[in-house]
């Protein structure tokens, strides 16, 4: 069986390489909270960088709603039916991707700091939390770190509360 690890590593460096690009684009849109800053537009009308921050956050939100519905689905269906599914593959796979999402709906939160609400905040932090809880999860050797973050990561109540602050953040978003 084919290991993901070096593909975990060559994935975030290359987040970290581009992260810079992005929120070098995305300025533009936010003004990184200079008073005196004039947005940019397009021929249209619209913000510069605008577009691309959206998709962004479309990205997260439906690839995030896929990915980990998918990977909740896999993961009862293993155990009730006691099937044989590579199950190290499927959580790699759950791994990468909530990396792509979680970075792209981090940066797309970037590109509108300077009209970040609460609840923004709240969103980022809990992305922040499961991110980082999962990965220490996955890749700890320390039996105590991995309960306790098994304890973090393994709650249902965080996932859906970042469901509900995301589903808010989208309903009250301003056209």
């Amino acid at each position: 069986m084919i290991r993901y690890e070096k593909y975990i590593v060559i994935l975030t460096i290359l987040t970290i390489l581009l992260t810079p690009l992005f929120i070098g684009h995305s300025i533009y849109v936010s003004g990184d909270g200079d008073e005196d800053f004039e947005y940019e537009y397009d021929d249209e009308g619209g913000l510069l960088g605008e577009d691309l921050s959206n998709d962004l956050g479309n990205f997260a939100w439906i690839g995030g709603l896929i990915t980990n519905s998918l990977f909740v689905f896999v993961n009862r269906f293993r155990k009730h039916y006691k099937v044989r599914i590579p199950f190290k593959t499927i959580l790699d796979i759950h791994i990468i991707l909530n990396i792509i999402l979680g970075v792209s709906g981090i940066i797309h939160g970037y590109s509108y700091l300077s009209l970040a609400r609460p609840i923004e905040y709240i969103s980022v932090g809990l992305i922040i939390l499961l991110l980082a809880s999962g990965l220490i999860l996955r890749y700890s050797r320390s039996r105590n770190i991995k309960l306790f973050n098994r304890a973090i990561h393994g709650q249902l109540i965080l996932s859906l509360v970042l469901l509900f602050v995301l589903g808010i953040h989208i309903a009250t978003i301003e056209d």
